[in-house]
């Protein structure tokens, strides 16, 4: 038996009753789930919005580049440090604003224009996490760092 099932990412994948009380979902490859069989209490129906201001646009799967998701970057919001780590807040292309996330400046490698192009626009925004003196002598200590 084989029906569809409207999951939480706002798509349509095929499902069929693999046992008593479970289902196993076709998922895309993208999706890395090695069992995709789950208990039917895990699974909810979908229940379609009951105004038009309620329907949010189909999101977009990621382009899979060396068996990693890709995401396209709109632009950079803000900057912040968090658990000693530098964040930035971004909008994704094709996504909406609620859908923005604080992401590690590590995960931002391929991204760097769009970096920099913040930073042209907020010169006051944190842009590393420490700043070290310029020369580093014997009377200077480990302790004197500054946030930028």
């Amino acid at each position: 038996m084989s029906t569809s099932l409207h999951l939480f990412a706002r798509l349509w994948y095929e499902i069929k009753k693999s046992f008593t009380a479970s289902y196993e979902l076709n998922l895309p490859p993208l999706w890395k789930a090695k069992y995709p069989v789950f208990h039917e209490e895990k699974l909810v129906p979908y229940f379609p919005p009951l105004f038009p201001s309620q329907r949010k646009p189909p999101v977009p799967l990621p382009k899979l580049i060396n068996e990693e998701e890709e995401y396209k970057i709109d632009h950079i919001l803000d900057s912040r440090v968090s658990n000693n780590t530098l964040q930035y807040l971004v909008k994704w292309k094709e996504y909406s604003f609620e859908d923005s996330t604080w992401e590690n400046v590590t995960n931002l490698d391929n991204s760097q224009t769009a970096i920099k192009a913040f930073h042209k626009h907020f010169p006051n925004a944190y842009r590393s996490l420490f700043c070290y003196l310029p020369k580093h002598d014997q009377t200077t200590s480990s302790r004197e760092l500054f946030l930028v």
